[in-house]
């Protein structure tokens, strides 16, 4: 179980299992362009979720752009239809491949839902 809230109603429980669903349905639209990979790690702490995980990208294809899609299928999914605050989404590229060969790869792309918010908020004041 990774979250549950009480209220006057019963009891609503977030099993780990929906945010790895949520990865699935994420990565869809890339079929055949990028597949996961490795272990993959979900966890809600004081500040909202974290969630890691490895993907293989085809060369060929944008990585910002397809970890940015799955980053804001994740967000956008977690934050409205589950309410669930977001802090931290890490994908790891681990490798690049095409039918011949794979390279590997360590490419890490985040998303810091707290940080970002702060340093937009900062950076966007009149001085």
């Amino acid at each position: 179980m990774l979250i549950s809230e009480k209220n006057e109603y019963g009891v609503v429980t977030i099993d780990d299992g929906l945010i790895y669903q949520l990865f699935a349905e994420a990565i869809k639209p890339f079929e055949g362009k990028a597949k996961y990979m490795g272990d993959r790690e979900v966890r809600y702490g004081e500040n909202g979720l974290y969630a890691y995980t490895g993907i293989s990208i085809r060369i060929g294809n944008s990585i910002s752009g397809i970890c940015s899609a799955i980053i804001e299928y994740i967000v956008k999914t977690c934050s409205e239809n589950l309410e669930v605050p977001v802090d931290d989404i890490i994908i790891d590229v681990l490798q690049m491949t095409t039918a011949i060969t794979t390279v590997k790869r360590n490419i890490r792309v985040s998303y810091r839902g707290g940080i970002q918010q702060e340093e937009e908020s900062i950076a966007d004041q009149p001085e």
